[in-house]
């Protein structure tokens, strides 16, 4: 397994990040405590969470995610070896969920510095830690001040509550803006920023909610400033590899589910996709994860696993090299 930093920080993860939506929403934890343990099994270090994982599932609810990882983290005894990643600032109604997690209130979106304080108090109870190892803004809020949203993370890195702290589903120049602020206020920074990306290019004129698709605009801003990206939903559901799944993006409404890739673009990286997975021998979303682990700077791709399978082709993926020609076409 390889090793990436996140941006200018001291932490270090696994180049393959765990997705925990799923986490907890299963009758029993055993599904949950499987996959974890075979993801470390394998390699995987750096697992991701979020205060509102799984609201829609409605027999588990708000912070079923967190609690659950949470207990894994306490049967195993191994907390110093997990880089535990959550969110917080997407709103998200409540459910009382199920006996195995707790009620969690409704929260209203917003990156207000009390906000910010009593979010991540909250999921450090959940999560049975004493600290987050990387804390995201889930979604932006611009009726907040920057300087208040920066002052709130101060706060929680300050107290040991946090070690860094990241973005989600924000635009390049707001990425910027805080930065800069946290320069001058002396304030820690943005070293990471979570996005929805992937090999093919989004089409134009798609309301993407508060889930932003990346761009070659953030890529070459966090290239620059050495802010790493994390790509959120990066096989499109299966896509690459299951033509009748294309496109699948599944927090869309129609239209726009079905018309947010595809295309004579699309058409001609998917034929570039499938040649050069041809010649090493590898499926197509093995190679799109392949060809983010081997880009400059690498782009941490996030992913779940249906079964013990898939979860072992993934992890397989990121260890694959792409020699520079391979990845020139591919870029092309």
């Amino acid at each position: 397994m390889k090793y990436v930093t996140l941006g200018d920080s001291d932490l270090r993860v696994s180049a393959a990040c765990l997705g925990g939506a799923g986490f907890g929403t299963q009758a029993t934890d055993e599904p949950t405590f499987h996959q974890l343990d075979k993801f470390f099994e394998l390699g995987g270090t750096f697992v991701d969470s979020a205060n509102m994982y799984s609201w829609w599932v409605k027999t588990a609810g708000a912070g079923c995610s967190e609690s659950s990882l949470g207990r894994w983290m306490k049967a195993r005894g191994n907390r110093d070896k997990v880089v535990v990643a959550t969110k917080m600032g997407m709103p998200h109604p409540a459910f009382a969920g199920s006996a195995m997690n707790a009620p969690t209130a409704a929260v209203e979106k917003g990156l207000r510095r009390a906000q910010i304080i009593e979010e991540c108090d909250k999921s450090l109870r959940r999560l049975q830690t004493d600290h987050i190892d990387l804390y995201y803004t889930h979604a932006d809020d611009r009726t907040t001040p920057i300087e208040e949203t920066m002052a709130g993370f101060e706060v929680v890195v300050r107290t040991g509550k946090v070690r860094q702290i990241a973005v989600s589903n924000f635009a390049a120049w707001r990425i910027a803006q805080s930065n800069a602020v946290a320069r001058t206020r002396a304030f820690p920074r943005y070293v990471a920023v979570q996005q929805h990306q992937t090999y093919l290019r989004p089409n134009p004129g798609i309301d993407w909610l508060h889930n932003l698709p990346g761009s070659e605009e953030l890529t070459d801003f966090c290239k620059s400033e050495r802010v790493t990206i994390v790509a959120y939903s990066p096989l499109l559901m299966g896509g690459y590899d299951r033509p009748e799944r294309r496109w699948g993006v599944g927090w869309l409404p129609s239209p726009d589910r079905e018309r947010a890739y595809g295309g004579p673009d699309a058409d001609a990286r998917l034929a570039t996709l499938e040649s050069v997975a041809k010649e090493i021998g590898v499926t197509n979303s093995q190679l799109v994860l392949a060809w983010m682990v081997n880009s400059t700077p690498p782009v941490v791709p996030l992913f779940g696993a249906s079964s013990d399978a898939q979860l072992a082709m993934n992890m397989a993926a990121i260890d694959i090299k792409l020699m520079p020609e391979q990845m020139a076409r591919l870029n092309k």
